[in-house]
């Protein structure tokens, strides 16, 4: 897997030790770096026939019509996103902030001490998307922040 990814954007999800998974990619849907690669549909939209059902979405009802609910096309309707979430590995998260180039959510219960967050940034100078989960003790208020200066740091760069 990590023959055809980008090494420095590799090695700096890598070091940031907060982040449990990571995911860089670009407008057409490759991947640049992860340190967990989605699975197939996760990124772009995969067509079905109607009626039929997209193995890595089977859980969750509202993504089994058409198509795969993708990442490329969380940005497009507020309504949509906040009301489908984010399937990212098989696992739904709920979206409670819809901010672009930001969109984050989690999943599970804060309460009993379980939570995975999600955040997604959409770095529009270079066409690049960079997806992040992040656990407990970990929150939004500092993974998203985490996850801005990574982005500008790796893709927002004249060097870039």
């Amino acid at each position: 897997m990590e023959g055809d990814m980008n090494p420095t954007v590799l090695a700096a999800m890598k070091a940031q030790k907060e982040w449990a998974k990571a995911v860089a990619f670009n407008q057409e849907g490759k991947v640049i770096a992860a340190t967990a690669k989605p699975l197939d549909g996760e990124i772009a939209y995969v067509p079905l026939a109607p009626g039929r059902v997209a193995r890595n979405t089977t859980h969750h009802p509202a993504l089994t019509t058409w198509y795969c609910r993708a990442f490329l096309k969380l940005f497009d309707s507020r309504d949509d996103t906040m009301g489908t979430g984010i399937v990212y590995l098989n696992e739904q998260y709920d979206v409670h902030r819809f901010h672009p180039p930001l969109i984050y959510g989690r999943r599970g219960d804060p309460a009993k001490g379980e939570g995975e967050g999600i955040a997604i940034c959409k770095v529009e100078k270079a066409s690049v998307y960079v997806l992040i989960t992040y656990v407990l003790p970990t929150l939004s208020s500092r993974a998203v922040p985490q996850l801005q200066e990574f982005c500008a740091q790796q893709f927002e760069s004249p060097s870039q």
